[in-house]
């Protein structure tokens, strides 16, 4: 079974040590500290590492049809897709 960990350290060092995301002068900025950027991070992290990614071979298998019908039913809800639920997850993580 595949499994992906989301690359938060990696995101961290680009924020943190390569932009200095906190010391820019843009309002609200300087409260972008490390320990809120990771809390930020690590919920999508979870999402995607938990949900998303065992979908790789059901999604591989179903495979994405960009048949008009396919996606009127994706939008609606009322297809077989595994991805319905997790999309429907990320969006309220966000």
């Amino acid at each position: 079974m595949p499994s992906y960990s989301a690359p938060i350290k990696d995101q961290q060092f680009i924020l943190h040590d390569v932009l200095r995301l906190y010391e820019c002068d843009i309002p609200g900025y300087s409260d972008l500290n490390p320990d809120f950027t990771a809390a930020i991070l690590d919920e999508p992290g979870k999402l995607t590492g938990e949900v998303m990614a065992p979908l790789n071979i059901e999604g591989d298998q179903e495979g994405c049809p960009l048949a008009k019908a396919a996606l009127d039913a994706m939008n609606s809800g009322t297809t077989d897709t595994p991805f319905i639920k997790p999309n429907s997850q990320w969006v309220t993580t966000i």
